[in-house]
């Protein structure tokens, strides 16, 4: 069998290398190297961190906090292109701007919100025995929806309004993560507050997501490298995932050309391609829908298929070059996308296509309704709590993920637009689990042809049309991705 990247982590001559400080240094440079692959311009500051972590393993948690505040300082996460929109639009940006200066502000929001994270595990921590603070994340998302109602319904004036809408855009961003720490208190060797601070948006993420990678503060200690070797292993691994993704980056960059340009852009260079299948865009074929124009039937096929399998790669990618970061810092953290195209089962994609969502969902949503209903009916038990992760913790995830429809829609008519994506939590949360009933009852050969081939056909076929709901445009009526639906068959 050939691999295309060799298994280095088990030869020992490369791991006996690789814990010396020359190994160390090595492996870091040449992991520098294809973050530029990458086109990562952030990775000479990457670099200089990973280099202390590794020859300063006992200060990991303390350079991780460190990274992770200079991250915010000079990648910031947050999205202050919204902020400043809205002090245009109060009229209080030249206010801001003269009174405090933007960046004092910025400071001063992101340290009340760090402010507000602190008091309420403070809170938790004392009072976790007794109500509200029993159910900590339940009050934490209860009071954000409060805020959010009292941003969009009172009369406030035009500098509070802004500063309340700064206070919870940020907020937003740190939710999950104070979930995480919030889940971690009653851990005996939990970390004070202010390291638990490095897992929040560590440097590792950027800013694409506000899902946890990997996970929060008891995960990393799950899996912190313990010694020399295991260090040089994980890191080992991590340059692997990394030069992973540049030969996925490769194959997307072939795939785009195929598809849709006939031209393969890879870094500086451009090639040519002798055919491609000049596919259309999804956001075309969906707006012919829309003008009652519509394509032919293999066109919409085609389009829905070439989006769904570059959204794969995309998120692939993007995956991989975090975790392999989070590995070279010293966490054997698992891949958040791992050979979804073998999945058999429409449970056993979800987990393997984004698997720190997939964690996020079942952390907080799924083991505390299995735990807590229908103890004595066990199949609607694991559908309930099935749908309570895939469906409602799916669902609010993405409401308030896409803050900016609440900043300009108010919060109900922001919800009321949520509607088509509403219909693709609660149809994904009942086929997962019902996957997950038949999967108890049923054995199966992971060698037959149906498991291997007939089972991941149909399981990405599920999901590719679902996807026509997956992060809709809002500004469209639910009808018309339902049109966009039947434009798949041939004849209507």
């Amino acid at each position: 069998m050939i691999t295309l990247i060799p298994p280095l982590d088990r030869y020992e001559r490369v791991v006996t290398f690789s814990r010396t400080p020359a190994g160390r240094i090595v492996l870091i440079a040449v992991f520098a190297a294809g973050l530029v692959l990458h086109g990562r311009g952030w990775w000479p500051e990457v670099s200089v961190i990973l280099l202390l972590m590794s020859f300063l393993p006992h200060y990991r948690r303390q350079l991780l906090l460190v990274g992770t505040l200079y991250w915010w300082w000079q990648h910031t996460p947050f999205n202050w292109a919204l902020i400043t929109r809205m002090a245009r639009n109060e009229g209080v940006a030249e206010n801001i701007s003269q009174s405090l200066g933007w960046p004092l502000f910025q400071a001063l929001v992101v340290a009340s919100v760090v402010v507000f994270c602190g008091l309420f595990y403070a809170a938790t921590a004392r009072w976790g025995n007794t109500a509200p603070m029993n159910r900590p994340l339940r009050t934490l998302l209860v009071g954000y929806v409060g805020m959010l109602a009292v941003a969009t319904w009172l009369p406030l004036s035009p500098t509070v309004e802004v500063t309340l809408w700064a206070f919870l855009v940020i907020l937003g961003r740190y939710i999950w993560f104070l979930a995480y720490s919030l889940w971690d208190i009653r851990s005996k060797d939990r970390f004070p507050f202010m390291l638990q601070l490095g897992h929040y948006h560590p440097f590792w993420m950027g800013s694409m997501s506000s899902v946890p990678f990997p996970k929060g503060a008891a995960y990393l200690r799950k899996i912190e490298a313990k010694d020399a070797s295991e260090l040089a292993v994980t890191q080992i691994k991590g340059l692997k995932l990394l030069y992973w993704a540049v030969l996925l980056t490769i194959l997307q960059a072939l795939a785009a050309g195929l598809l849709y340009t006939g031209t393969l852009r890879i870094w500086d260079w451009s090639f040519s391609l002798p055919l491609f299948l000049d596919a259309p865009r999804f956001a075309e074929v969906l707006g012919s829908s829309v003008a009652g124009t519509p394509a032919a039937w293999h066109q919409h096929w085609l389009a829905l298929i070439a989006r769904f399998f570059m959204e794969i790669l995309n998120l692939a990618i993007w995956g991989h070059v975090m975790i392999s970061v989070c590995r070279m810092a010293g966490f054997r953290a698992l891949r958040n996308t791992y050979k979804p195209l073998r999945s058999a089962t429409i449970a056993e994609f979800w987990n393997r296509y984004y698997y720190y969502f997939k964690e996020l969902l079942v952390d907080f949503f799924f083991y505390p309704t299995f735990m807590r209903y229908f103890k004595r009916m066990p199949r609607l038990r694991l559908v309930f709590a099935t749908m309570a992760a895939a469906g409602f913790g799916n669902v609010l995830y993405h409401f308030f993920r896409d803050f900016s429809y609440i900043a300009r829609l108010g919060l109900w008519e922001a919800f009321i637009s949520f509607k088509v994506y509403l219909f693709y939590g609660a149809l994904l949360g009942v086929a997962i689990g019902l996957s997950q009933l038949r999967n108890r009852t049923r054995r199966t050969d992971r060698d037959s042809l149906r498991t291997r081939i007939l089972a991941p056909i149909s399981v990405l076929a599920f999901y590719c049309v679902l996807s026509i709901f997956d992060d809709p445009d809002r500004s469209l009526p639910a009808i018309e991705y339902f049109r966009f639906l039947m434009h798949l068959v041939p004849g209507l």
